[in-house]
């Protein structure tokens, strides 16, 4: 349900649209039932530094 709302959210904005990684990570976290201040937490953020500064 969430890729098919990602997927459709890109085609309306665009591909050059940057993902809202908070959101996403956020919602990882609350299925994995852990925090920000975790080690997946921290590991998350982590990667999400990369992507945009990747980009």
């Amino acid at each position: 349900m969430e890729n098919q709302q990602l997927r459709q959210q890109l085609q309306t904005t665009g591909n050059f649209a940057q993902p809202d990684y908070e959101a996403a990570r956020d919602r990882a976290l609350n299925k994995l039932k852990v925090g920000k201040q975790s080690t997946a937490g921290k590991a998350i953020d982590a990667f999400i530094n990369e992507l945009k500064h990747g980009l």
